[in-house]
């Protein structure tokens, strides 16, 4: 114990010469610094003073552009929109429209811009709560998200574009006209990968308050009564796959249901149409005469 007790104080004895030799030696540099700067002329010491403001000046700068580039800079995950314009993303995530052509922006931030429909130039552009339509092939904004009271935005299909306004969903032209007015009741779909309230050889999904599938025309009127919990995309021939509590149906291109649906699976094949029902597979043709009465599958 004796022994760790001389340790002790030898250690306590050691820090106590250092941290006096510090205090001396800082106060000896201070006296020389001080001595030093006396010495000097004015203009001296006013040229040294300006120098240390513009060093610390630029560190600063530089310390708050590093912070700026961190917070809200460019992080290069960049997407094209068209041939001449591209998004450009920040590290905020948010994007800006830029014309390569031009070397300019032609937007300010953005939320998010989305791709447009094949054959199409309008993109939607998203804002807090707002949505507007770019052009993707000029970069400029055409339709203003600021200007118009647009909570969701879909893309342009055949003409029209589905926008939602006070929870009712309408249809507008490029021109930012009401074709087809705010009468259809908005369901959130996200359950379905592929819906998007776009027309297909002129017929458009819609869903009514209860959730059930529909179609409506260019001027909103409804060709399918909404009966169905979903209505796929159009296939071979305009055929569209329905689908009701489990079981499928078909629809032909004018709409009309050409099969139940009762059907364990239904798929629309190049020649013809394959039907599952009962551990049964059979094809028929698009006459609904049936050219292979026994089918399995692999």
């Amino acid at each position: 114990m004796k022994r760790l007790t001389q340790i002790f104080q030898a250690l306590l004895a050691v820090a106590a010469l250092i941290f006096t030799t510090l205090i001396a030696t800082g106060r000896l540099a201070w006296r020389t610094i001080r001595n030093w700067w006396r010495s000097r002329s004015k203009s001296v010491r006013e040229s040294i003073s300006t120098l240390l403001w513009i060093i610390s000046l630029i560190i600063i700068c530089n310390v708050a552009k590093s912070y700026y580039d961190d917070a809200f800079g460019r992080d290069y995950w960049d997407r094209e929109l068209s041939e001449q314009i591209s998004l450009h993303s920040f590290a905020d995530d948010k994007w800006r429209v830029y014309d390569q052509c031009a070397e300019k922006y032609t937007t300010d931030k953005v939320n998010w811009v989305s791709l447009a429909a094949n054959g199409d130039s309008l993109a939607v552009y998203a804002l807090p709560n707002k949505r507007g339509y770019i052009n993707v092939k000029t970069g400029q904004i055409v339709i203003d998200a600021e200007d118009n009271d647009y909570q969701k935005a879909w893309v342009f299909s055949n003409g029209l574009a589905a926008v939602l306004q006070n929870g009712k969903i309408g249809f507008i032209n490029a021109q930012n006209e009401i074709v087809i007015p705010f009468q259809f009741d908005y369901v959130d779909q996200s359950r379905k990968s592929d819906f998007g309230y776009i027309f297909y050889d002129d017929y458009c999904r819609m869903i009514d308050a209860d959730g059930q599938v529909g179609l409506i025309d260019r001027k909103g009127n409804w060709m399918v009564r909404p009966m169905y919990d979903e209505i796929l995309t159009p296939c071979t021939n305009g055929y569209r796959v329905v689908i009701k509590e489990g079981k499928y149906g078909l629809l032909d291109a004018t709409c009309r249901e050409i099969y139940a649906p009762e059907y364990c699976y239904i798929s629309v094949v190049a020649d013809g149409i394959v039907l599952t029902k009962d551990g049964r597979m059979w094809q028929t043709d698009f006459e609904g005469h049936i050219v292979q009465p026994f089918m399995f599958e692999e």
